[in-house]
């Protein structure tokens, strides 16, 4: 299979590579033109990607299609909830530790400057102490927040963007649902349109890349690694 690959790609003619290489960058282009437009269409296929093994396990248990889609939906939705349920608190919570930490770690990185200072270059550096430092960041954090806040502001006045969020927001849930409900016969159908000398190749490279992105997924999901020390605490040991 591999000889016939190979040997359908050293038929070609130098203007067909070509041709071929303008497709493709002209496909790259009008994807990167329309990526705010299909990012909530790609989100949407990744949940249906995920979703499609549960619900043909449901389905073979005897429940309709429809059945075992909605079940599978509800899932999602809920594993999406409770990870940003979990996830906030977890990041505000690291957030204050760093920041109740940051002048001993800038400190800590100072003094580990001067002796490479005095060590290679025979010179005694003089740099801030790290409550200056820390002072600095905050005034201008209070600064940057302040812009931030006029930038949401002037965005929040604006009735388009607005409704663009929300229109992302509710297309995402509801293109998953159909694709996921007619993932198979979707599948099904672009396999049909496979010209026949080429559908033998591309049903085998889809089933290998499913194959090693599954046991990709499956291994972040099963293998959680255990927690560890952050790196303040290692700074400051």
């Amino acid at each position: 299979m591999a000889e016939q690959d190979s040997a359908t790609l050293t038929g070609l003619t130098d203007s067909q590579k070509w041709l071929a290489l303008a497709l493709v960058a002209g496909f790259g282009y009008l994807v990167y033109l329309l990526a705010p437009i299909l990012t909530p269409f790609a989100i949407a296929a990744l949940f249906a990607y995920l979703g499609d093994p549960i619900t043909d396990r449901l389905e073979g248990l005897g429940l309709k299609r429809t059945t075992a889609v909605v079940v599978v939906f509800l899932l999602l939705t809920v594993a999406a909830g409770t990870f940003v349920l979990i996830l906030v608190p977890l990041l505000e919570g690291q957030i204050v530790q760093l920041v109740k930490r940051l002048p001993a770690i800038v400190d800590w990185l100072q003094q580990h400057v001067k002796t490479l200072a005095v060590k290679y270059f025979d010179t005694e550096l003089k740099l801030p102490a790290g409550t200056e430092i820390v002072g600095m960041l905050k005034e201008h954090g209070q600064q940057v927040g302040s812009l931030a806040a006029d930038v949401l502001s002037q965005l929040s006045k604006s009735g388009a963007a607005v409704l663009g969020w929300i229109m992302n927001l509710v297309l995402i849930p509801v293109v998953t649902f159909y694709l996921l409900r007619d993932w198979d016969v979707m599948v099904g159908r672009i396999r049909e349109l496979l010209p026949g000398s080429a559908e033998s190749t591309v049903v085998r490279l889809a089933a290998e890349s499913n194959e090693v992105l599954g046991a990709f997924l499956r291994g972040q999901v099963a293998v959680v690694p255990a927690p560890t020390p952050s790196l303040t605490a290692r700074v400051l040991a």
